[in-house]
């Protein structure tokens, strides 16, 4: 169905309608002018800066269907997730994120039986990859029947759903180069809100209520968390944003894209500093390796070799004990890997990973479950982990509760975007080319950035990341067989038979 300018006008507007009544509904069911007056200052700018947005977005907005900007509104709020605005309702919360969700879901089926914009079915070129991610759903359902927990199982259950859900979204709507730069720009902006919002958590000790430094006095306070609920989970989000950052600044043409590029990322290495969390450090050294190795020419390799020479030799001269205590404080924190004593962090580690094995050959591959490593790390743990029972390492989470296969396949899958992707990279220019070495670069950071926060299914950023390069493979694929001229044959006046093809 095709809505004409007037009917999109009238259906923005009720929709925006809609979200200032939501939002005037939050403000009074939480009481908040009864709070004092510099939060009620900061709801109202916040709501002013949304309306300015809308007002000079209005062009670009008017250019999408309603879909993708509602899309567009479903990633961005993403990115909070339950930081702002989150409402409990009975034993559930609702916040923009999960709001928008239960728009764009009816509205994505509409669309697309009513054959309205979307990607047909038969147009899709990953259709691998999106059954795995339906069997997937059906499998994880299926384990609830052995799964001893079954409130366990159905929470992941639906959180899983919620995350494939984001990858089909963006898959079967956004078919074209611009969408996927929107969505690069999206990242770019949202990580850098998102790191201001980590100085102010140190610089203020202000947290979101989401935070787990929330309404508690602590010495702690100053580690940023921004959006998330806590260090690990912020810092896994830095080290897989760090090289769309890089990416841009690799890339643009733009002297002082280039500058803001490169302050960003300067600033990202700081509240990564704050954070302390070692496995992102290798994480972003990993990335880096493979940045330099694999998407950078001889002349900028020379060039990086010898600006970080002389950069380093500069600084050594100039502020030795700076740099000498820096080394000695990362090399330090990395060195605690190695410390295995009873109670220790990486002690606990190794612990969840024994216990989790032992789980996944005691139901002989096939998983305990949808989401119920937690549970039986509490009831059934062999070996001590100090009442931590988030494993900790998406990795292996993944296998415990939904066994051998799933991961498996997930592996694969994992490993198929990072060379498809890079594919891409050597043959696409321009913004496919710098969109390709983000996503790809990214992806191998996140190898090592899923292995610290305590859970990944829930963090909204990990769907986002591989919604985006599965929906640029899938538009990539499309673009290129576009770009193929079918052979057409035809007789000349000679008697002789030519194709279109050889005039090329």
């Amino acid at each position: 169905m095709l809505y004409s300018k007037a009917q999109k006008s009238i259906l923005y507007q009720v929709f925006a309608a809609v979200l200032c009544s939501l939002f005037l509904g939050w403000l009074l069911t939480n009481d908040l002018f009864a709070l004092d007056s510099i939060k009620v200052l900061l709801m109202t700018t916040f709501l002013l800066i949304c309306m300015l947005i809308f007002v000079v977005f209005k062009p670009f907005i008017y250019s999408n269907t309603i879909l993708e900007n509602l899309l567009y509104l479903l990633i961005i709020s993403s990115f909070f997730g339950p930081a702002v605005a989150s409402v409990n309702v009975g034993p559930f919360s609702i916040f923009p994120y999960r709001l928008l969700f239960l728009i764009v879901l009816p509205l994505f089926f509409i669309k697309y039986f009513q054959k309205d914009g979307l990607t047909p079915w038969s147009r899709i070129n990953v259709k691998t990859i999106v059954w795995f991610h339906i069997i997937w759903i059906f499998y994880a359902f299926t384990s609830l029947l052995w799964a001893k927990s079954l409130k366990a199982g159905i929470i992941d259950l639906i959180f899983l759903i919620i995350g494939i859900s984001l990858i089909l979204f963006v898959t079967f709507t956004y078919k074209k180069e611009r969408h996927y730069v929107n969505l690069f720009y999206v990242w770019i902006f949202m990580f850098f809100l998102l790191l201001v919002f980590g100085l102010i958590n140190n610089l203020t000790l202000i947290h979101f209520p989401v935070s787990r430094f929330y309404g508690i006095d602590t010495y702690q306070k100053s580690i940023p968390t921004s959006v998330f609920a806590n260090e690990n989970d912020f810092a896994s989000f830095i080290s897989i944003s760090f090289f769309f950052g890089l990416a841009l600044l690799n890339r643009s043409k733009n002297i002082w894209v280039k500058i803001g590029s490169a302050c960003l990322l300067l600033f990202a290495l700081y509240i990564m500093s704050l954070t302390s969390s070692r496995a992102n450090y290798i994480a972003i050294i990993l990335g880096l390796a493979f940045w330099f190795l694999f998407f950078t020419n001889r002349q900028v390799k020379r060039y990086i070799i010898v600006a970080g020479l002389f950069f380093t030799t500069l600084a050594i001269m100039i502020v030795p004990e700076k740099i000498y205590n820096g080394y000695n404080s990362v090399f330090n924190l990395i060195a605690t890997l190695s410390n295995t004593s009873e109670g220790s962090s990486v002690n606990i580690r190794i612990n969840l990973i024994k216990n989790s094995i032992i789980f996944i050959s005691e139901s002989l591959g096939w998983g305990i479950g949808s989401g119920n490593s937690e549970y039986y790390m509490k009831v059934f743990g062999t070996y001590p982990t100090h009442t931590i029972v988030n494993i900790h390492n998406w990795w292996i989470e993944l296998m415990v509760n939904y066994g051998i296969f799933i991961f498996t396949g997930y592996l694969f899958l994992y490993l198929g975007l990072i060379f498809y992707i890079y594919k891409i990279f050597k043959e696409a220019n321009g913004n496919n080319r710098m969109i390709a070495e983000a996503l790809c670069t990214a992806l191998i950071a996140f190898f090592l950035a899923s292995i610290s926060p305590s859970s990944q299914i829930t963090l909204n950023y990990l769907w986002l990341l591989f919604a985006f390069a599965i929906g640029f493979v899938n538009y990539w694929r499309s673009y290129q067989r576009s770009t193929i001229q079918p052979i057409k044959w035809r007789k000349t006046n000679e008697g002789n038979v030519e194709s279109n093809l050889d005039k090329i």
